[in-house]
């Protein structure tokens, strides 16, 4: 059985740490209002902009491998847009989280049309571990020999 009062006292302290830290940064800015000359904030630039970089790169390959594969991903020619989604189906924010290169999650293994709606509920959970799609990509690559 699960002691909750530790689970309980686990979460208050990251919560108090998670206070300090922000405290500490707010305080910080006081005596130098330059947010160039802050590490806290340029790390958080830095990470903010890898994170964009390798979405954009998923995102532009993505295209590229629906266009190329559109006959098998899309068979019915659903209309992409308001009511159906080009899905990931292991997530490109695991992909990122992971260090996954763009060119696997992006591969035309990956992606499915999935209603918007079941997509949105779906949000950035992956149906699929990465060994699966390793083994998918794999499987089609000795397949063509």
């Amino acid at each position: 059985m699960v002691d909750l009062t530790q689970s309980c006292r686990s979460i208050n302290r990251k919560r108090e740490i998670d206070k300090r830290r922000t405290r500490y940064h707010f305080l910080h800015h006081q005596s130098v209002p330059d947010l160039r000359g802050c590490s806290i904030c340029q790390n958080s630039a830095k990470a903010r902009g890898r994170k964009k970089t390798y979405y954009d790169r998923v995102w532009k390959l993505t295209e590229a491998a629906y266009q190329k594969y559109k006959s098998s991903i899309n068979p019915t020619n659903i209309h992409r847009g308001s009511l159906w989604h080009l899905d990931h189906v292991f997530s490109i924010k695991e992909g990122f989280r992971r260090g996954i290169d763009p060119k696997i999650i992006a591969s035309h293994h990956n992606l499915q049309m999935m209603e918007k709606k079941a997509n949105l509920s779906k949000g950035s959970r992956c149906d699929i571990s990465i060994e699966e799609l390793n083994r998918r990509i794999a499987g089609s690559t000795f397949s063509k020999s």
